[in-house]
């Protein structure tokens, strides 16, 4: 090499070498934080990021009920995927063998006289039956389900090695590898089995061994020679291997993200409905209190006038007792500061005076809170006129009690705006646990 051919290569050099640093710096810092004091030993956080890894790619990683129904759904509907994606590669073989043999044929028929097509017997053959599977694939849909999509891609499999194992000149080895690997990424994201995908790369890395071994014996005079191309077929595959490993991953949790979100509307469905049929009036708030929506329902309670928009107001503001508004924030707050991060234990329902055109309506007022799927906390409030038809209710129900009202509030459903008003004595809690859900 000459010397200004080694000063061309040496500002690469320079940029792999500080590449290099900067990865096994930050590598070295991140071992020194998990092994600080109060850290997880490193051990620990080894065998916890393996079964973490496993876990993701597998699809096995939720232990509740709800998380086990998620991945259930997740990996069955992943083999439905690999189904749809089988048809659309084997739709693929069919339309690129006979692209390129109508141009082998025409092109040796008339271009060029003395060129042929170089592909032994045994490659024909190959790409024949391969063709031929996918006909017939296409022609009867019902022969590849779910049941069966393994099958077609073992099958495929086996073509592949078979390929592998025909004779090809040396120059077309090197360049064929790379397409072989290629095609395992393709034809593994159609299996929904993942051993079979393993075994599929192993069978590929031995044969390619073989069958290079077979063609550059006579060249590997030295032995460094002979680990190159080991070292390079087994680096192939694994690379290949990773890839495949990403790509489940990555379906797998689209898979669960989806279902997951199915499930959170459903819930929040129910919920819904849930205080439609025990509540007058229900409106939701975000987490600064404030009218979600339009609020029909309760501008036609409070207001009598239904086209007024209540959206950006504080609920609060319709409480005329200052008593009521700190009650009410005090719950809210409290059920947002829960032991399980703000979904999780909650009152259920308070008593309260809301604030109408020159008349003061007293309500039972029950709210939830949830997340919706940006994780942002919000309450859907239900409201029930009149407080002695909430107070019964509460009786009647003792998993639902009602927060303990100011002593001065009527029991009956008219105005009380005449009444005189005292702080309550007691004003005990109730608590209860409920799933979150997210917004529709």
């Amino acid at each position: 090499m000459s010397q200004g051919e080694g000063g061309d290569g040496h500002p690469l050099i320079f940029i792999l070498i500080a590449l290099v640093t900067v990865e096994v710096t930050a590598f070295a810092l991140a071992v020194c934080r998990w092994c600080a004091p109060g850290g997880r030993p490193l051990r620990d956080w080894a065998s916890a990021s393996g079964r973490e890894m496993f876990s993701w790619w597998t699809g096995r990683q939720s232990t509740d009920r709800r998380g086990s129904v998620v991945e259930k759904l997740a990996r069955e509907e992943m083999r439905e995927v690999c189904v749809q994606r089988l048809r659309t590669f084997l739709l693929a073989v069919r339309v690129l063998i006979l692209i390129a043999a109508s141009f082998f044929i025409l092109w040796t028929h008339n271009f060029s006289s003395e060129y042929t097509m170089n592909a032994s017997l045994p490659q024909r053959i190959c790409f024949v039956s391969a063709w031929a599977a996918a006909l017939v694939a296409g022609r009867f849909p019902r022969s590849l389900s779910k049941s069966t999509v393994d099958v077609w891609y073992f099958g495929f499999v086996a073509v592949k090695v078979a390929l592998i194992a025909t004779n090809l000149p040396e120059q077309y080895f090197i360049l064929s590898g790379r397409h072989l690997d290629v095609l395992t990424i393709v034809q593994a994201c159609c299996c929904s089995r993942l051993y079979l995908v393993g075994l599929d790369c192993t069978l590929t890395a031995m044969g390619r061994l073989l069958v290079g071994f077979g063609l550059f014996h006579g060249q590997l005079a030295d032995r460094d020679d002979l680990h190159r191309l080991i070292a390079s077929e087994i680096g192939a595959s694994i690379l290949a291997a990773l890839v495949v490993a990403a790509l489940r991953g990555n379906d797998l949790d689209r898979l669960r993200r989806r279902f997951g979100e199915e499930a959170f509307r459903r819930d929040n469905f129910a919920m819904a409905r849930l205080l439609e049929m025990m509540c007058d009036v229900v409106v939701e708030l975000d987490a600064k209190f404030c009218v979600a929506g339009s609020a029909s329902e309760l501008s036609a309670l409070l207001m009598l006038d239904a086209n007024r928009s209540l959206h950006g107001q504080r609920f609060d503001s319709f409480m005329p007792f200052e008593e009521d508004r700190r009650r009410f924030e005090a719950l809210a707050v409290a059920s947002l500061e829960g032991p399980s991060g703000g979904s999780g234990y909650m009152p259920c329902a308070m008593n309260a005076t809301l604030q109408g055109p020159g008349a003061r309506i007293l309500v039972g007022i029950t709210f939830v809170q949830f997340q919706d799927i940006a994780g942002v906390d919000h309450f859907r409030v239900g409201i029930n006129e009149g407080i002695g038809n909430a107070r019964a209710g509460a009786e009647d129900s003792p998993g639902l009690p009602i927060a303990e009202q100011p002593t001065g509030a009527s029991t009956s459903t008219g105005s009380s705006s005449d009444v005189p008003r005292e702080v309550a004595a007691s004003q005990d809690v109730c608590h209860v646990r409920v799933p979150a859900v997210a917004a529709c």
